[in-house]
């Protein structure tokens, strides 16, 4: 007897049934009759953990009880109406035309507490990465100029032999290309903390595009 709305009204015949029904989502407003028989809509309510759900539900009570009343509240219902007021001045519908619009407005709001959750974990992720590297790099830097350092020292022997200079410009060689590795990691990290300084000096273009 809707004056607003046009609803597709389907009934459920078993607490089983209501089970399946509330876990899978499938309708826009629950409503839920606390007289169930053996069990209760409390029950069914606590069993499908209504506060985790997306969709409202509405308990609908004939008993003047307070107690049933703030229960459903507690156990995830939108809202609860006692039968004896359904049909004064359109309560019901105003009721499921209020549950819906206020459950759309939360599900808004914990989408975007979630995204907001998701972003401040990456950027922790990001940050941890960063110090990582940072961390590495310098730890890295450390035996690499020892490794330079008595590069340079061995090949100003005078006594060295062919095949061992040979072999220590090798290790020069190798060293030089990883600390350049080293200070790249490094300019990402400092890139990523906002601390990256640019130097401007002259350059010849096409060698640095070759």
């Amino acid at each position: 007897e809707s004056n607003y709305n046009q609803y597709s009204v389907e009934w459920v015949p078993s607490f089983d049934d209501g089970l399946i029904r509330l876990r899978n989502q499938d309708a826009d407003v629950f409503l839920v009759d606390h007289n169930l028989g053996a069990k209760t809509g409390l029950d069914l309510l606590d069993e499908v953990q209504m506060s985790e759900s997306r969709k409202p539900a509405i308990l609908l009570t004939g008993a003047n009880d307070l107690n049933i009343d703030i229960a459903a509240i507690e156990k995830g219902a939108a809202f609860f109406l006692r039968k004896g007021q359904i049909g004064s001045d359109h309560l019901l519908e105003r009721t499921i035309i209020y549950a819906i619009k206020t459950a759309q407005e939360f599900n808004k709001i914990r989408l975007m507490e979630r995204l907001k959750a998701k972003v401040e974990l990456a950027e922790l992720a990001t940050r941890s990465k960063s110090l990582f590297l940072a961390n590495i790099s310098h730890e890295i830097r450390t035996p690499l100029g020892a490794i330079l350092g008595f590069s340079d020292m061995t090949l100003d022997l005078p006594d060295v032999t062919a095949e061992a200079r040979n072999f220590v410009q090798v290790i020069k060689r190798n060293a030089d290309h990883l600390l350049i590795i080293v200070n790249d990691l490094l300019d990402v990290s400092k890139i990523e903390a906002g601390k990256f300084d640019v130097t401007v000096e002259p350059c010849d273009w096409r060698s640095v595009v070759n």
